[in-house]
């Protein structure tokens, strides 16, 4: 374009180079139309691209949707559209869980680190009956509170004890602290002082006690061999020795136990209500099936490759030539005591985080009854609350009845600030002599009312004539 004053060829621009005369622009819609319509033609002006970023864009969104969905939605797909895996992985990640837990405190202890641990809870026992006797007629509590603290530094044990009617205060409590060698304690409802005995002396009254109200004690000291030969030494170095062999049993139970899981049958139920830390939550549950086959071929192998480690053989040894107890006494033993079983079926409850909540298992026959459910309930670890409500019945000439509930929390109270001073000039009850005796008799004399409200009248009419 010329300018119209000067003559200077200005191009496009709009001021004259020459003269600085604004360019007036003449061309109308339809010349600019036909101009760029020509440079098309002459190919000095290329048509544009379609953009493909609109299309990636929607792809990219479509991915992400069905991504976040697929997300959302598997919780309940794999507890829907796969139970069997769902229930199996969740058992073998609690079984794991276990594992590492009692692992990791184990090696603690042996490497001189171990922490300290905190139980409290109740024992509830709603009905005890044998024959046409009810046990709780003749009592007025039916609680058993404890706190039990067990120090990681020094390993003492000390705890409270107290007895009590369901959720009220307790009646009476027992103080103890426990050092290795002796067991000091007092009763500061019924008695002014305090009051100690060796670990020994303690373990022959409890045996005495067993036998003078007829117990039967066989089954109790066959379970207790394993712990008595592994864990029931004052010597440090044993206790870390056997808890080594502890860690190398642990993995090999895990494993088959996993084997296990792996092999079971499952079937979903309904989803139920667990009460909690957090209030009451919904949990899926699921039933479990183990067959007489798989449990057994769980516990075979497990025995087996318990023997087969040489490095366990000096302890495998040791209980062959102290309880005589060998590979082939346990398998026998466990074929045994399976020979009229046919399977174990249980339920578990499991949260929206892949926790078990819950187990029940529930044995029902004309000659008996059993049922036993566990509920655990913390609110951040879930094993932190646990509770187990049993109730066991016979439907024979000779009935028995079993109901009672048993709560534990792994937490502190009380028990962890008890200390040596609290029991200061501790009485020897071995080396009473007669003078302290009788004052003893004469505090529970004084006391009587707290006798009596632990007993009914029945209880103590009884407890007068065994006296």
């Amino acid at each position: 374009m010329k300018c119209k004053k000067c003559g200077t060829e200005a191009g496009n621009a709009i001021l004259c180079p020459n003269c600085g005369t604004h360019m007036i622009v003449s061309h109308t819609v339809g010349d600019i139309l036909k101009e760029q319509d020509a440079k098309h033609q002459a190919g000095t002006i290329q048509p544009p691209k379609k953009s493909k970023k609109p299309w990636i864009l929607a792809a990219v969104f479509v991915i992400a949707c069905a991504a976040l969905a697929l997300y959302l939605a598997y919780p309940y797909l794999k507890r829907t559209v796969m139970p069997d895996n769902h229930a199996a992985t969740v058992l073998k990640a609690e079984t794991n869980r276990l594992q590492d837990k009692y692992h990791n405190q184990l090696t603690d202890y042996i490497n001189g680190k171990a922490q300290s641990h905190d139980q409290t809870g109740v024992v509830r026992m709603n009905e005890m009956t044998e024959d046409s006797t009810h046990y709780m007629d003749y009592l007025n509590v039916n609680t058993l509170q404890y706190d039990i603290h067990q120090d990681g530094v020094n390993g003492s044990v000390r705890g409270i004890f107290g007895l009590a009617k369901n959720d009220e205060n307790p009646v009476v409590q027992v103080y103890f602290y426990e050092n290795g060698n002796d067991v000091y304690f007092k009763i500061p409802q019924l008695f002014t002082g305090s009051y100690k005995m060796t670990m020994q002396q303690l373990e022959n009254r409890l045996e005495q006690s067993a036998d003078e109200v007829d117990i039967d004690r066989t089954y109790i000291e066959d379970a207790g061999t394993v712990w008595n030969l592994f864990a029931n030494y004052t010597n440090e170095d044993d206790r870390k020795e056997y808890a080594t062999v502890i860690t190398k049993v642990l993995p090999v139970i895990t494993e088959n136990l996993n084997k296990m899981w792996d092999k079971a049958a499952y079937e979903k139920r309904e989803v139920v209500s667990v009460e909690t830390e957090k209030g009451v939550l919904d949990a899926q549950q699921y039933q479990v099936t183990v067959s007489k086959e798989q449990f057994m071929e769980m516990a075979e192998q497990s025995i087996y490759q318990i023997y087969a480690d040489t490095s366990l053989t000096a302890y495998t040894s040791l209980l062959a030539s102290v309880k005589n107890i060998t590979k082939e006494s346990l398998l026998q033993t466990i074929r045994e005591a399976l020979s009229d079983m046919e399977q174990i079926t249980f339920s578990i409850a499991v949260n929206d985080q892949d926790r078990i909540v819950g187990v029940s298992l529930q044995n029902n026959t004309q000659e008996a009854t059993a049922e036993m459910t566990y509920t655990f309930a913390g609110a951040d670890e879930p094993l932190d609350i646990c509770v187990l409500q049993l109730l066991t019945e016979e439907h024979v000439q000779n009935s028995s009845k079993l109901q009672m509930m048993i709560r534990r929390e792994c937490r502190a109270k009380e028990a962890k600030n008890l200390s040596m001073a609290d029991f200061k000039e501790a009485l020897d009850v071995t080396q009473m002599s007669s003078t302290q005796k009788l004052q003893l008799v004469q505090q529970m004399i004084d006391n009587i009312g707290i006798i009596n409200q632990i007993f009914t009248e029945k209880g103590t009419a009884e407890i007068g004539m065994l006296q």
